[in-house]
């Protein structure tokens, strides 16, 4: 029984050594593959259309490198150069080139150019996609895959490329990422023979923007469909269910440029007028579902969600998914605020409202929220009888900073 049992020992010893060797000889391999197959071409990443005129680049690795601080104003250019084996070549085997973008990227060409000592380059774009829930937006022409194919027997090919990314599907946050979190942002491959048969890739991984593209907001009242001009709003507490509130936001360039921006998730965080009463009870103006109106100037109407599980707080959020908008005209979002009834009140009483605010949040291709405005609208106020007869002459007044004109009405 003991021999038996240190003959076991014995052949379990002799196992694992034979494991371990193979183990070690298939790792081996493996490096010496990915050390053999790393040597067949270089990539890399330069600042400047000079490329390693201006220094040694950033070098794409088989793991994969990061590109931090991307100004949106400027292009990276991609140089490769292979050093193919020409003894794996054959009448029937080529070897191919890929550089594979996502759709936040794109190649600034007018045209590819077939490269010395290559038979043909093909290009495939990336779909386009639905937006503001039936409308489309139109990817890059320039966004996709283009292959590379070389003719047999050629070791050395230089490929050169001007990259950018997609202005208006950067969501204009700073030192954000630019591609999603879940692909890579540049990827270059070597292909054998077909576009499936991969042999090695190298690649970015992630893409940070530099500064924010900064964005402001502001609120707009209307009382009856007329703008106000006042910065206090006075009105009878006994017209309250005749007259129409209603608040126009808007969202624009800080620059007060004109543009088209895309956001995977926006968030409109409103809080609502506040009135404290005599025994310290909150009541909050609230919005009519019905009367809400986002507008996108792109077409289409996106998806949302009206949250209001924090309403006894004053607190709504308009959650609104793949968004595509112009801000061309100040106007985003439109809504009509209902005022409550209260019990109570002195014949004498003043109803101070506190200021509507509307904070608006992106989130990132990381997930994270991130808050890009903030606007409050003017305290409105109610009496409940007038107490003196003031004559107002209403007027409307347009004012357009990008279109340099004021216009002024009086009536």
């Amino acid at each position: 029984m003991k021999n038996k049992f240190k003959v076991s020992i014995i052949l379990g010893g002799i196992l694992l050594t034979v494991f371990s060797i193979a183990l070690f000889k298939v790792y081996t391999l493996c490096y010496d593959n990915s050390k053999f197959y790393n040597a067949m071409f270089d990539a890399r990443i330069y600042e400047n259309a000079q490329y390693n005129l201006g220094g040694s680049g950033l070098e794409l690795t088989e793991q994969g490198i990061d590109i931090r601080a991307w100004n949106y104003n400027s292009s990276k250019y991609l140089k490769i150069t292979t050093n193919l084996p020409k003894q794996l070549h054959s009448e029937s085997t080529n070897f191919i080139i890929a550089i594979k973008l996502p759709r936040e990227f794109y190649f600034s060409v007018n045209d590819f150019l077939l490269p010395i000592g290559c038979s043909k380059v093909e290009f495939k774009k990336n779909d386009d996609f639905t937006v503001n829930t039936n409308s489309v937006y139109k990817v890059n022409n320039h966004s996709g895959t283009v292959y590379y194919t070389v003719n047999p027997g050629v070791t050395t090919i230089n490929i050169q490329l001007e990259i950018k990314y997609d202005f208006e599907l950067w969501n204009k946050l700073g030192n954000s990422l630019i591609n999603q979190r879940d692909q890579k942002s540049i990827e270059v491959k070597l292909l054998d023979s077909t576009i499936d048969n991969l042999l090695f890739k190298k690649s970015i991984n992630n893409s940070y923007s530099d500064k924010e593209y900064s964005m402001v907001s502001g609120i707009y009242t209307y009382i009856n469909n007329d703008r106000n001009q006042n910065k206090e709003i006075k009105l009878l507490y006994n017209n309250r269910n005749a007259e129409k509130i209603k608040y126009r936001f808007f969202m624009i360039p800080k620059t007060q440029s004109v543009i088209k921006t895309y956001y995977k998730e926006l968030k409109l965080k409103i809080k609502l007028p506040e009135y404290v009463d005599k025994n310290k009870i909150k009541h909050y103006m609230i919005i009519d579902k019905n009367s809400i109106d986002f507008r996108t100037q792109t077409g289409g109407i996106p998806e949302y969600t009206f949250d209001d599980t924090d309403i006894k707080n004053g607190n709504v959020t308009l959650i609104y998914k793949n968004v595509y908008l112009s801000t061309e005209k100040e106007m985003l979002l439109w809504y009509n605020l209902r005022v409550p009834d209260i019990e109570g009140l002195d014949k004498d009483a003043v109803i101070n409202f506190t200021r509507a605010e509307t904070h608006s949040y992106v989130i990132d291709n990381m997930g994270f929220e991130n808050r890009i405005t903030s606007s409050s609208a003017y305290n409105i106020s109610f009496f409940m009888s007038a107490k003196e007869n003031v004559e107002i002459r209403n007027f409307q007044r347009d004012v357009s900073y990008r279109a340099s004109f004021e216009k002024i009405l009086f009536i």
